[in-house]
């Protein structure tokens, strides 16, 4: 089976050219810096160096979340729009409003292009004629920020996000043995939900497989020196 990751919120950049929108470029950097997930690009780079992942096959956003969310749905279903941190953030992480986007249009080709390029990935993938492993890498603070939603969720080790119709026992089974045999604690669907699978596929194709894994900061501080925010 051939992998897919993505790792959507490595980055802490927002295009000068933008910069403008935010009230202060100091406000902007203070979310996108409280809001990267620490870590994450070395853990997708450590998986190329291995040869675990295909370099083409890890696709990640160079961008900061706080400029542009290639993880939220573009759609009125997303649920994070209604505290201003849709696909365009309005809002930091302590819910104060840090952006008027003046050009929502231009800056959703960033998000655009992103997707177009996950399913252009996924078909040359699936065009082989095996099914496909799509690995959607994240990292989160031990203790609840602000503006997250499902503050009373468990918050482990490792978060493991499914989507029932791009999973099955087998695959869940075979991710907790592996997590479990480094001695690390698991839930799924706690304190995040779901898993990011390019639109094109989103279900509608049973070849791909899929899951978030998302791992607390304080394991990565001990992995690769990143130290949790609390």
């Amino acid at each position: 089976m051939n992998v897919i990751l993505h790792a959507p919120h490595t980055s802490t950049v927002i295009p000068e050219e933008y910069l403008s929108d935010y009230t202060s470029p100091e406000d902007a950097f203070d979310c996108a810096n409280k809001m990267v997930d620490h870590g994450t690009g070395y853990i997708a780079e450590m998986l190329v160096r291995d040869e675990l992942v295909k370099k083409d096959n890890a696709l990640i956003f160079p961008y900061s979340r706080v400029f542009c969310d290639v993880e939220r749905f573009d759609s009125e279903e997303e649920e994070m729009n209604k505290i201003g941190m849709g696909v365009l953030y309005t809002h930091s992480y302590n819910l104060i409003k840090i952006r008027e986007v003046r050009n929502p249009d231009r800056i959703k080709d960033y998000y655009n292009e992103h997707h177009r390029l996950l399913n252009e990935r996924c078909k040359h993938e699936l065009d082989k004629g095996e099914d496909l492993l799509f690995v959607d890498l994240h990292s989160f603070s031990n203790n609840p920020l602000p503006y997250e939603l499902h503050k009373d969720l468990k918050r482990p080790d490792i978060c493991i996000g499914i989507e029932d119709y791009h999973s099955n026992e087998k695959m869940i089974n075979s991710i907790i043995y592996h997590i479990e045999k480094y001695g690390y604690t698991w839930s799924i669907n706690e304190p995040f939900i779901g898993c990011l699978i390019p639109s094109d596929y989103y279900l509608k194709d049973l070849r791909i497989k899929g899951f978030m894994f998302e791992i607390n900061k304080n394991i990565l501080y001990n992995i690769c020196g990143y130290r949790d925010w609390e």
